[in-house]
C-alpha cells in the first residue's frame, strides 16, 4: 500500500510539474501580451494627441481665414463704392462735355469771353476725364485682385473644414481602438495574475509532494 501510494504521489507530482510548466508559460505569454497592449495604448494616445493638435491648428487657421475674408469683403464694399462714385463722376464729365457741345452757339453770336470760358471748361473736362477713367480702371483691378484673394481663402477654408472632418472621424476611430486595446490589456493583466496564482498553488503542491517523496 505504501508503495502504491508513493506511485500515485509520483504521478501526481509529474502531472503537477507538467501543469506548472504550462501555467508558467501561459503566465509569461499573458504578461508579454499585456506589455504589447500597453505599447499600443501609448502609441494610440500619442496619435490622438497629434489628431487633437491638428484639429486645433485647423480651427485656428479657419478662424484666421474667416477674419481675413471678412476684412476683404469690407474692403471690396468700400472699393465698389469708390468705383461707383468714379463711374458716376465719369458719366457726369461726359454728360457735361456733350452738353457743352450741344449748347455751343454759332461762332458769330458768341463773345470772345464766352468762347474762351467754354474752351477752358471743355479743356478742363477733357483733362479730368482720362484721370477719372484711370482711377476707375485701377479700382476695377484692385477689386479683381481682392476677389481672387478672397476666393483662394474660401477654397483654403473649405479644404481645412474637410480636413477637420477627416481628422475628427480618425480621432473617433482612434478613441474606439484605444478603448479596445485598454480592455485587452486589462484582460491580459487579469489573466496573468490568475495564472500567477495558479502557478504559486501548483508550486506549493509540488514542493509538498517532493517533501513527502
Amino acid at each position: 500500500p505504501a508503495h502504491a501510494q508513493s506511485g500515485r504521489q509520483e504521478r501526481e507530482l509529474a502531472d503537477i510539474e507538467k501543469q506548472l510548466r504550462e501555467r508558467r508559460g501561459e503566465e509569461t505569454r499573458l504578461r508579454d501580451e499585456a506589455k504589447a497592449r500597453e505599447k499600443e495604448v501609448t502609441a494610440l494616445r500619442h496619435r490622438m494627441i497629434e489628431a487633437a493638435d491638428a484639429l486645433q491648428d485647423a480651427e485656428r487657421r479657419i478662424a484666421e481665414i474667416n477674419a481675413e475674408t471678412a476684412r476683404l469683403e469690407n474692403e471690396e464694399e468700400e472699393i465698389a463704392g469708390s468705383l461707383a462714385a468714379q463711374q458716376a463722376s465719369l458719366g457726369d464729365a461726359l454728360a457735361a462735355l456733350q452738353s457743352i457741345e450741344r449748347a455751343r452757339p454759332p461762332a458769330l453770336l458768341v463773345s470772345p469771353e464766352d468762347a474762351a470760358h467754354a474752351a477752358r471748361t471743355a479743356m478742363l473736362l477733357a483733362d479730368v476725364t482720362p484721370q477719372i477713367e484711370a482711377r476707375a480702371a485701377a479700382l476695377k483691378e484692385t477689386l479683381s485682385r481682392q476677389k481672387t484673394i478672397r476666393e483662394a481663402l474660401e477654397k483654403e477654408r473649405a479644404d481645412f473644414v474637410r480636413t477637420n472632418e477627416e481628422v475628427g472621424q480618425r480621432r473617433t476611430l482612434l478613441a474606439d481602438l484605444l478603448r479596445q486595446k485598454q480592455q485587452e490589456r486589462r484582460t491580459a493583466e487579469r489573466l496573468a495574475k490568475a495564472a500567477q496564482s495558479e502557478t504559486a498553488a501548483l508550486a506549493a503542491r509540488a514542493d509538498s509532494l517532493r517533501g513527502i517523496l
